[in-house]
């Protein structure tokens, strides 16, 4: 009797859920750009590859042009193609265009602090108007010395280990945006807080994904489930977080001990 309840209430929860899904995907306001078609519940899932989302979205372009509609679960996407068109609307139309959709693994991975993932409201405003101030167009000029000393000193690294171009370049882009922000120089691309901000960064991009977002915006319940539930990227979040802090704290700390006595600290803002 008791399993039969058991059951009873895990496919009412079901159906509830379905109803919900249902609801929340015809109620859409306004057209829609060209996409997939989604099937009912499960939106566009089986149009996206797991493992490489980003493929399956770059072969949509194919079809459907620049913008592309889709739907997984109950999360609606909208999937801009092309360098053009992101700038059109996220830099020329950023008055409209600036909120974004809640996503439900910023938290649970720990990147709830970024502002390219962050909703409009007082911290985005806040790094926005920073952003500004220190990384606008005239202001970027005054970095162009260090850009270029940057650059002169990546040039043997690329001479002496050509195979290994790509971390090179890796640390040739980390190494300007350390020294302008925390004044701290990245000699090679083995530097240890190049290392930790990549380590944080691939766990990020390889468990955090979309269709992972679109379950649990779904089904928000999962999210309180124990961490040694498998399949649901609890274990990650847990090392993800760990990695975030270590991330961020590193800088911070070089900061810290390098310059407590100095009054002319040339940080601009830890982002």
């Amino acid at each position: 009797m008791g399993l039969l309840i058991q059951d009873s209430v895990a496919i009412a929860i079901g159906i509830l859920a379905c109803l919900a899904i249902a609801r929340r995907t015809s109620t859409h306001k306004g057209r829609l750009p060209p996409g997939p078609t989604p099937i009912p519940f499960l939106g566009n899932v089986f149009d996206v590859k797991a493992a490489a989302p980003w493929v399956s979205y770059a072969e949509m372009r194919e079809t459907y042009g620049d913008i592309v509609y889709t739907r997984l679960l109950n999360m609606d996407m909208i999937i801009l193609n092309s360098e053009e068109v992101a700038n059109e609307l996220l830099e020329g139309r950023s008055r409209i265009y600036s909120d974004r959709p809640y996503i439900a693994t910023i938290d649970l991975f720990g990147w709830e602090w970024t502002t390219s993932l962050a909703r409009y409201g007082a911290m985005f405003n806040t790094h926005r108007r920073l952003y500004h101030q220190v990384f606008r167009s005239e202001a970027a000029l005054t970095y162009r010395p260090k850009q270029l000393q940057k650059a002169y000193e990546m040039l043997p690294s690329i001479h002496h280990n050509p195979e290994n171009y790509a971390g090179h370049f890796e640390a040739f882009a980390a190494s300007v945006v350390m020294s302008v922000v925390y004044d701290y120089d990245i000699t090679s691309y083995n530097d240890p807080i190049l290392h930790a901000a990549k380590r944080a960064l691939d766990l990020f991009t390889r468990v955090a994904t979309p269709e992972k977002a679109a379950l649990f915006g779904a089904f928000p319940f999962l999210m309180k489930l124990p961490s040694w539930v498998p399949g649901l990227g609890f274990k990650e979040a847990i090392l993800s977080k760990k990695y975030v802090k270590d991330m961020l704290d590193m800088p911070y700390q070089y900061v810290i001990h390098s310059r407590a006595s100095e009054w002319d600290c040339t940080v601009i803002h830890g982002f």
